[in-house]
């Protein structure tokens, strides 16, 4: 009995750690991949852009690490960024939008998060150091409940730090917020 319990504290700090990682392999494998659809692209506020983003979300997708050991391997919410500027960056955050089948707006659960998820959600990817010109994010990214019944994620940028010691907050996204957040997805970001 005692060895039991042994061996499940050391699975579920195992579990934890690899929650806590900031890189997961993809299998390759993805829900939309798997329905024929391509990675969402171009939407980080195609809507009325104030400003050039320096940082810029490029494809999202919802990645499939494993479609049996989803307690091992939970899917992921994949969010790949552009470094638009001319410094380093060493560190961001995005905000996610998540969408059903019919492109209806869903709660997103991340992984250990007992609140019952929010529509609007923020990951933040520490020491990302992304060089000038330079994208980051592909077969990575924040790991999802299971099940979570999601099939389309927008993101957009929130803010970014530089090595320089300058942060840059995004003036585009409380305007793409606005054009997303609570409405049907269109058609044209389903793909």
């Amino acid at each position: 009995m005692r060895k039991n319990c042994i061996y499940v504290l050391v699975l579920a700090l195992f579990l934890i750690c690899i929650g806590c990682s900031g890189k997961n392999v993809s299998t390759g494998d993805s829900e939309h991949q798997e329905n024929g659809a391509v990675n969402e692209t171009g939407i980080a506020g195609e809507n009325k852009k104030e400003e050039k983003e320096l940082v810029s979300v490029i494809s999202t997708d919802i990645l499939v690490q494993d479609a049996e050991h989803k307690t091992l391997y939970p899917d992921l919410i994949e969010v790949v960024i552009k470094n638009n500027s001319d410094e380093t960056l060493r560190h961001y955050k995005v905000g996610f939008l998540a969408y059903d089948e019919s492109g209806y707006p869903k709660k997103i659960e991340l992984r250990f998060d007992f609140s019952g998820g929010d529509y609007e959600k923020f990951g933040v990817s520490e020491d990302a150091n992304v060089l000038p010109g330079e994208t980051y994010g592909k077969d990575s990214g924040w790991e999802l409940s299971d099940p979570h019944h999601l099939h389309y994620v927008l993101a957009c940028v929130y803010e970014a730090s530089f090595y320089n010691d300058e942060t840059w907050e995004n003036p585009n996204y409380k305007n793409w917020l606005k054009t997303f957040m609570g409405k049907q997805l269109p058609t044209e970001y389903r793909n």
